[in-house]
């Protein structure tokens, strides 16, 4: 399974809120991954979707326990998190939903083992036209 995917949606769901009658909202901003993600853009440190996107969980834990630094540890986990959690909010909330049913698609396959860049870019098409949407998106959020 996908690095981005899986820490996405448990970040996604992470933070909430009640509305009016005491339901639950979520996929909200988050206070903690949006600030984050957004001073990686500013400073053009983020993770090109190439690699965060067909990043698999195992690659992400080997690559996490060869930074022998705890600092530098947890700026690559930070990042990460961050950046999945700034993906899955992109992918669903985008230009009133415009991806959010391809997210669900995408859903279903990573369920079916078959989360894999090369069938994340079928459904979404080009990783840098859908980078360059994500970047700007992200970058002019605001916190409510």
């Amino acid at each position: 399974n996908m690095f981005w995917f899986t820490e996405g949606i448990a970040t996604y769901f992470e933070d909430f809120k009640r509305d009016g009658n005491g339901d639950f909202v979520i996929g909200i901003k988050s206070r903690q991954y949006l600030p984050e993600v957004q001073r990686a853009l500013r400073a053009k440190k983020h993770l090109p979707f190439k690699e965060i996107i067909g990043k698999t969980y195992m690659q992400f834990r080997i690559e996490q326990s060869r930074i022998q630094d705890p600092f530098q540890q947890q700026i690559y986990v930070g990042l990460h998190y961050s950046e999945s959690w700034s993906i899955a909010y992109f992918l669903n909330t985008f230009d009133n939903g415009k991806y959010h049913d391809k997210f669900n698609d995408y859903f279903e396959m990573e369920i079916s083992g078959k989360g894999t860049i090369e069938n994340f870019v079928k459904l979404f098409g080009d990783l840098a036209t859908l980078e360059a949407e994500w970047s700007d998106f992200t970058t002019n959020l605001k916190l409510d």
